[in-house]
């Protein structure tokens, strides 16, 4: 089966039927990481998706580049293909919840209670002989 990915009509406009971008950038990823990653640490070298510097600087000292190395500059998260950079993500788009393992918070709803008190029908129960054969009847959970 022929494996299409992009359509032209006869008016002669193309149009894309998969996202061939997102699926180059997975492939790039994917060979990035391949062999395994390995933090490096944050780097005062700049960097962009695409730029195939080897040498980066990171805490103050300066190293080469290999395939897998995983580094972060300005808030971007860049991992080594052993070619060029490949921009994995933006740390600064996560919030401070982001780097817990737990948050807990109290929360007082605003507005009012229409009805504070109780304005149902009250009820009572009788147990029957058939609930209670034993004459021992014990209800099961709890009553609030």
């Amino acid at each position: 089966m022929a494996d299409i990915s992009k359509i032209t009509l006869p008016t002669g406009s193309t149009y894309n039927l998969k996202d061939q971008q997102a699926r180059n950038d997975i492939a790039a990823i994917q060979g990035a990481i391949s062999g395994g990653v390995t933090f490096m640490g944050e780097t005062s070298t700049a960097l962009t998706d695409g730029s195939t510097t080897t040498s980066i600087v990171i805490n103050s000292a300066t190293i080469t580049a290999v395939k897998g190395y995983l580094v972060v500059y300005n808030s971007k998260e860049f991992v080594f293909d052993g070619t060029k950079w490949v921009e994995l993500g933006d740390l600064s788009l996560i919030g401070d919840l982001g780097w817990k393992d737990s948050a807990s918070t109290t929360y007082t709803p605003a507005g009012t209670v229409s009805k504070p008190t109780f304005t149902g029908t009250s009820s009572t129960v009788t147990i029957t002989a058939a609930d209670n054969t034993s004459g021992n009847y014990q209800p099961k959970g709890t009553v609030s």
